[in-house]
């Protein structure tokens, strides 16, 4: 009989917060979803052509796409060996499902940063508890001045896609310090083979914080 008001009292709890975390990703994104086409960041252009070729490899059957052939007119280029392609992956089946690249990358972006958001809490939650102050400071991570102009100013996909990993690597290094456990370290592993497959630059320079 005294199990049930927990329970109850807990859901308004846990719908606050996701509804925190995913009205912050859409505030976000709003301008990106309310304007036709994409923002004339100094990227735009490049992480479109990299995308087009992406998915033209991997419709042809390429599962690990490495080489776009449009590039530097028609000679083509090793592209995805300087710019690892997991976030392309992410950002062609959004375009597959929209039928557009444009509206590919906004619903990407969308829950890119959901799920930039979501990862970040799991971390906060672990200093402050769970609970709306966590989802709060999700909020605040998204607004990063850096990352509004990475999707912005920047257009930089890959690089906005890093902010997912951040409080990942974070998180189960704290655990794994503090527990030792296997299965934190398997994920901190991930978290980290995450980053680099997602952009170099970031995780270089996120390694030398952590």
């Amino acid at each position: 009989m005294t199990e049930q008001p927990v329970h109850a009292a807990a859901r308004p709890g846990r719908k606050s917060i996701g509804f925190v975390l995913a009205i912050s990703a859409l505030i976000v994104t709003l301008p990106l979803l309310l304007h036709g086409p994409l923002p004339a960041g100094s990227d735009v252009y490049s992480t479109s052509h990299y995308l087009q070729g992406f998915m033209k490899a991997f419709g042809e059957g390429d599962l690990y796409p490495r080489w776009t052939d449009d590039t530097n007119g028609g000679l083509g280029a090793p592209s995805f060996v300087l710019f690892p392609p997991l976030s392309y992956y992410g950002a062609g089946a959004a375009s597959w499902l929209t039928g557009s690249i444009i509206s590919g990358f906004k619903l990407y972006l969308l829950l890119v940063s959901l799920l930039s958001a979501a990862a970040f809490y799991a971390l906060a939650r672990q200093w402050i508890g769970p609970g709306l102050p966590a989802a709060f400071a999700s909020a605040l991570y998204l607004f990063l001045p850096y990352r509004v102009l990475d999707m912005y100013q920047r257009f930089a996909v890959s690089e906005t896609t890093a902010f997912i990993f951040f409080p990942l690597i974070l998180l189960f290094a704290r655990r794994t310090i503090l527990m030792g456990r296997g299965r934190d370290a398997a994920l901190l592993s991930l978290s980290y083979a995450g980053l680099v497959y997602t952009h170099i630059v970031s995780s270089l320079s996120f390694s030398l914080f952590l």
